[in-house]
């Protein structure tokens, strides 16, 4: 849980110097299934109007599919306006404030921001909280799928550790992009590389996450591979070839709140029936939602994604 303070408080804080530079070849957003769009109007990018850079400029259009959006999708909920004045909504803004300063800097950091609301908070939300809210916290986490990966360039970028199937027009032929994960209870992640032409030379770049505890082990078709780090992405320049694949393992560790309340694994967050005094492992079992929980002898932690909103 103070992990997820540390990151509300960064969302919360004025744009670096970084953030409010604009790239000259914007990110285009990406879904599991076809290319998106980010928001045009400056209102988008931050939902304080006090917070922009005056020179920071609004991403123009990017005419592209959007098979997996509906027509008209809000980026932002307009908080204060008396009909959206609940916290899932601020959360809401919050997750689309990183996501778009990201499209801004190609700054793993701020996916990193939106990660940990989206795991926990949302998640929340969207298992547990009203109708209204659930409503709210589904629209957040489709908009968050169509970041999943990014392109600029020859550079593709893989935001969220998911099971997801992309194809690129970012070559001919078009690059194609299988992800098979058990994320996030287990913070391991292939990605499968398809549909180009043998040699072709791209740049693969993959997130660095705030939680790990140490620093990842990337395999490229079996063989350890060393990436070049870029602003918070691990980056594998090369000739690839259709079949070829880059495994990643993420070591993680046990993260305590100094009330020994709360517990974080990875980006998940849990919260326990009593302070936790001793080891803390992963159950044999399963919760009620089918999922992973903790426990230190007669104690139980749960994912804040599976309890009410109003308990955490």
């Amino acid at each position: 849980m103070r992990k997820l303070f540390v990151w509300i408080a960064l969302a919360l804080a004025p744009l670096s110097a970084e953030g409010q530079t604009f790239l000259s070849q914007p990110l285009q957003g990406v879904s599991a299934d076809s290319l998106a769009y980010f928001a045009t109007d400056k209102a988008d990018l931050l939902a304080a109007p006090n917070e922009l850079s005056p020179t920071l400029t609004p991403l123009p259009t990017q005419p592209v599919e959007r098979a997996a959006l509906g027509d008209d999708e809000p980026h932002y909920f307009p908080v204060g306006t008396g009909l959206f004045d609940k916290p899932v909504y601020r959360l809401a803004n919050m997750v689309f404030r990183s996501l778009n300063v990201f499209a801004h800097t190609a700054n793993g950091a701020y996916i990193n921001q939106a990660e940990a609301l989206l795991l926990n908070e949302i998640m929340a939300y969207a298992y547990r909280g009203t109708p209204e809210e659930r409503m709210a916290a589904s629209r957040t986490l489709k908009m968050a799928a169509n970041y999943v990966y990014a392109v600029r360039g020859d550079s593709v970028y893989c935001n969220f550790f998911q099971n997801a199937f992309v194809r690129l027009p970012i070559c001919e032929p078009r690059l194609t992009i299988d992800q098979v994960s058990a994320f996030p209870f287990l913070p391991e992640s292939t990605l499968r590389i398809g549909g180009i032409a043998n040699g072709t030379r791209l740049t693969l770049c993959v997130r660095k996450a705030f939680w790990q505890s140490g620093e990842p082990t990337f395999y490229i078709n079996g063989r350890v591979a060393k990436p070049q780090e870029i602003k918070n992405f691990y980056c594998f320049t090369r000739q690839w070839n259709r079949g070829d694949e880059l495994r990643l393992s993420i070591p993680v560790a046990p993260i305590l709140s100094p009330d020994r309340r709360f517990v974080s694994i990875g980006p998940i967050d849990y919260k326990a029936d009593a302070p936790i005094e001793g080891e803390v492992r992963v159950s044999d079992e399963l919760n009620a939602d089918g999922h992973p929980f903790l426990e230190s002898g007669t104690v139980e932690a749960q994912p804040i994604m599976d309890l009410p909103p109003l308990q955490k």
